[in-house]
């Protein structure tokens, strides 16, 4: 009995900073295993804001160009004095810090909403845990989606394909939601929720995917709204 309880005790051992950023990349799953006792969100919530913020940052100083040629295509009748301070408006750079400040209230918030709904689907598919337990699963799983965005961004940069930031189709919103960083998001959670919530894989790969198909459906349907607007 005494040698089972070492066992325990020095699987949900502390993990330092390094060896959660090891296992991040090597194996989640000691991660998950801490989770149980010991469910961090702080410091993986900071990370996915700074990323965010980033982000929002970059892509609005790579769309402003674009941006402003678009509206001087779309509006040729608009008179001068007006599109000068249109234009001056979009270069302000209070507009990316606002922009930024947004983007900071949006990744709490996709954070902490969205596990209110993963515990939900959990809940309802049988599973029994702690909403700070999905919590900090969640929040891991959001950092790979939150690298991924500054990815494509460089891969808009060096495509030049600044279209599909500004008018994004049904092929850019499919391809945003199958990229490797997503695939790679999704393995997280439904790995995170098995072992958090003693479900079996197969049930933690339905809520996921449900989760999945809405966001997508949701962004397939951003993109027709665009086109048609």
């Amino acid at each position: 009995m005494e040698i089972n309880n070492n066992v325990e005790i020095a699987e949900v051992k502390k993990l330092t900073i390094l060896e959660r950023f090891k296992y991040f990349f090597t194996n989640p799953n000691m991660l998950f295993q801490e989770y149980n006792e010991r469910p961090t969100w702080l410091l993986k919530t900071l990370a996915i804001v700074a990323l965010s913020v980033i982000g929002i940052i970059i892509s609005k100083n790579l769309i402003m160009g674009p941006t402003i040629d678009m509206m001087i295509q779309q509006s040729p009748d608009m008179p001068k004095e007006q599109m000068d301070m249109t234009i001056a408006l979009v270069k302000s750079p209070v507009m990316v810090w606002i922009a930024a400040l947004v983007g900071l209230i949006t990744s709490i918030g996709a954070v902490f909403l969205g596990s209110v709904i993963y515990y939900g689907l959990i809940s309802l598919f049988g599973g029994k845990t702690k909403y700070m337990k999905i919590v900090a699963v969640y929040s891991l799983a959001y950092i790979p989606y939150a690298i991924g965005t500054l990815v494509n961004l460089a891969f808009v940069y060096y495509t030049n394909n600044f279209d599909s930031m500004l008018q994004p189709g049904f092929s850019d919103a499919i391809f945003q939601r199958v990229d490797v960083f997503v695939i790679w998001q999704v393995l997280l959670l439904v790995f995170g929720f098995a072992k958090i919530s003693n479900l079996k894989l197969r049930k933690t790969a339905i809520i996921v995917a449900i989760m999945w198909a809405i966001v997508t459906g949701i962004s397939l349907a951003t993109a027709s709204m665009n086109r048609l607007f």
